[in-house]
């Protein structure tokens, strides 16, 4: 999902204050994972802090790709400042690699893939 085609399905809330039940993970690190388990039946947001990569850039693409056998399917995506979430449905059980990409406005991309473990809960 790209950030411009967000705005197309109506599904970004891009100046909301949300408060996360999920805990956010640092994209400038590497091997990163969401702490908390997601469950098949769960819609969540799964936030991830851009501040320290940033640098003071803005966003202008995020695309979000679960692997097709994970069974995720982002339902829709959060621009909070230096904050972005995707929010995740369903899931086949097991141990998945989200890829995530950031493009920003000076036409910086990073690509990383974050971990959510999928498990009946």
């Amino acid at each position: 999902m790209k950030l411009g085609e967000i705005g197309a399905l109506g599904a970004v809330v891009e100046a909301a204050l949300i408060s996360f039940f999920v805990g956010n993970v640092d994209f400038s690190e590497d091997g990163t994972e969401w702490l908390s388990e997601h469950d098949p039946q769960d819609i969540e947001y799964y936030p991830i802090n851009l501040e320290r990569w940033l640098k003071g850039e803005s966003i202008s693409n995020v695309d979000y790709s679960p692997p097709a056998e994970s069974g995720l399917t982002v339902d829709k995506a959060l621009v909070q400042g230096s904050v972005i979430a995707p929010m995740l449905s369903g899931g086949n059980i097991g141990s998945h690699d989200i890829s995530v990409t950031v493009t920003t406005d000076t036409g910086r991309q990073r690509n990383r893939k974050i971990k959510l473990r999928v498990k009946d809960l």
